[in-house]
């Protein structure tokens, strides 16, 4: 029987592994980015009111 280096279920191992990386990182990556954004959503200062008046 021939071994070949990449048998069906090596990669099909490997493309669930990195798959699943994929999916880890853009699930951070989402979760990160809306917190953020969540974070920033402060209302805008009105620089107007800041001087002083005379």
């Amino acid at each position: 029987m021939d071994k070949s280096l990449f048998d069906d279920n090596k990669v099909i191992a490997l493309i669930g592994l990195l798959l699943a990386a994929l999916i880890v990182v853009s699930t951070m990556f989402v979760m990160t980015y809306m917190a953020d954004r969540q974070r920033n959503e402060i209302p805008t200062i009105d620089v107007q009111n800041c001087y002083k008046k005379d």
